[in-house]
């Protein structure tokens, strides 16, 4: 009778090692898996957040409502009226019932830095008049908070999260003509409601930076803080983060384009940002917009 061999110690040794780099491939799938659903999730929020944003404005036809439409030629103290004559774009408009309802504007202003850019006004909407009517316009309300047993949370009253809010940023592409407009809706992700401001100016979640290097074409440019007139601490950017250009151009109207920052590399004193797009025009300042998480664009389709 023959005898089958036995394994040998190093033999063993040599069958966990394997098993146990295969073990460690399989469970490096399981963080992978948390953050690509997590991912998923957030981004079907954020289209549900700006399909209804956009079902609102076009219902409510808010490029037209009394306290938006005045401000596209001549937003009031602290900017310049558009002549009649002007052929150009129109000023940016944010309207932002969060912020205005919430405690958060300060200014009446996104992006002011003082010398450098005077900001985009920040408006409200005429058929809005509280805080209670402003989250049913700029919340999602699709989400519901549960207990740890896996109820709806609040009893008889279901409790929202309201994690997702939004704003609009408007534009006409010819200050004068009222058919069209641009229009972007700017989705936030737990927007933090504080009243707290750096110098009585902007929102602690909108610092505005100079930039140095900003220059059109390129996908790069320089912040700078902690000199005079600049913001002492450096920006909360972070890749996937949103940046708004409120550089002024000849007519003295600021720009109001968004950016999605790809890359931030730390230095003294300054921060150097990579952008997914090409800078359209040299950028002068931008406002670090730290709670959005996406932007969607709709162009200019909004006709009569």
């Amino acid at each position: 009778m023959k005898h089958r061999q036995g394994v040998t110690l190093v033999e063993v040794l040599i069958a966990i090692f394997v098993m146990a780099i295969g073990m460690l491939a399989i469970l490096t799938l399981f963080p992978l898996g948390a953050m690509s659903m997590g991912r998923a999730l957030q981004d079907d929020r954020v289209t549900s957040a700006a399909a209804n944003a956009e079902g609102i404005a076009l219902a409510f036809d808010i490029r037209r409502d009394p306290k938006v439409a005045p401000a596209f030629t001549n937003p009031g103290t602290g900017w310049t009226a558009l002549p009649a004559g002007y052929t150009g774009p129109s000023y940016p408009v944010f309207v932002d019932l969060q912020g205005i309802y919430e405690g958060q504007d300060q200014s009446g202003r996104v992006g002011f830095l003082s010398g450098v850019s005077v900001g985009i006004p920040r408006r409200g909407l005429s058929f809005v008049n509280s805080l209670e009517q402003a989250r049913r316009w700029y919340t999602l309300l699709d989400d519901i908070t549960f207990t740890p047993k896996g109820d709806p949370d609040g009893g008889t009253v279901v409790q929202r999260m309201g994690r997702y809010t939004w704003a609009y940023l408007l534009r006409r592409p010819q200050a004068f003509a009222e058919s069209v407009a641009d229009v972007a809706v700017v989705v936030y992700g737990a927007r933090v409601a504080d009243s707290s401001t750096t110098g009585g100016v902007g929102l602690p979640t909108e610092t505005t930076y100079p930039v140095q290097d900003g220059v059109g074409g390129t996908t790069s440019l320089v912040l700078v803080y902690g000199g005079a007139g600049q913001p002492p601490a450096a920006p909360a950017t972070r890749l996937g983060g949103w940046i708004l250009d409120v550089t002024q151009d000849a007519a003295g109207v600021p720009r109001g384009q968004f950016y999605r920052v790809t890359g931030v590399t730390e230095g003294t004193n300054q921060v150097t940002l990579e952008v997914q797009t090409p800078l359209l025009a040299d950028v002068k300042a931008v406002a670090v917009m730290e709670d959005v998480v996406e932007v969607l664009e709709k162009g200019s389709n909004w006709q009569p």
